[in-house]
């Protein structure tokens, strides 16, 4: 089968970005996808690359670009991982670690440092991946769907711990939204590690 030049996978991604596929990721798997056909389309139909890209396109076009710029969450793509054995691990040490500050005199003071530093660890984060998106001037539907997480576990420690500095938390709902919060940060490192090793992937392949 005939392999795409550098250029005209170039050409590929150019066209999506025209097609205001914004987000990197979404639009190299579009891209990958576009080319694996084109390239069958070439070999099959004995067409040169511009003739089988406009052919496929005609055809494909509304439905490649049906869910281009989806980026709602799966339900269940976090909270399958809140029973993996390092979450579990997790769990226990804060079960642990919230048992003690249970018998300690200064028990409120402790939980509501705990509850703003939390609090304050999600909106730095948040902040920080919105600077990188600007600066970068690059999103990510795979960074982006995971950050949604982010969000929810803030408004259920405002819920449940109270607002900035009225605290009215318990060492159980603190508690709960610790263990979201680091769950969240495997979550994410997880996930970073996953879309570099693709991204890393389809650099090698686009290259070749």
């Amino acid at each position: 089968m005939q392999k795409l030049t550098l250029e005209q996978i170039k050409f590929i991604d150019a066209y999506l970005q025209k097609s205001d596929v914004i987000f990197v990721d979404i639009r190299a798997e579009l891209t990958d996808h576009v080319a694996s056909a084109v390239e069958e389309k070439m070999e099959v139909e004995n067409l040169d690359f511009y003739d089988a890209f406009k052919d496929f396109m005609i055809h494909n076009k509304k439905e490649i670009l049906r869910n281009k710029n989806n980026v709602f969450p799966p339900l269940w793509s976090f909270a399958r991982t809140l029973y993996k054995s390092y979450n579990i691990i997790v769990g226990l040490l804060i079960i642990a670690l919230f048992y003690f500050i249970s018998l300690h005199a200064d028990q409120q003071i402790i939980l509501r440092k705990i509850h703003l530093t939390v609090l304050s660890g999600i909106i730095i984060f948040a902040l920080v991946q919105g600077i990188i998106t600007i600066v970068t001037r690059k999103r990510y539907a795979y960074l982006e769907k995971v950050t949604f997480w982010l969000m929810i576990i803030y408004y259920i420690n405002l819920i449940s711990n109270g607002f900035y500095q009225v605290f009215q938390g318990s060492v159980i709902s603190v508690g709960v939204v610790l263990f979201l919060f680091i769950a969240f940060l495997i979550y994410f490192t997880k996930t970073i590690l996953k879309f570099k090793a693709y991204n890393r992937s389809y650099k090698t392949e686009t290259n070749l």
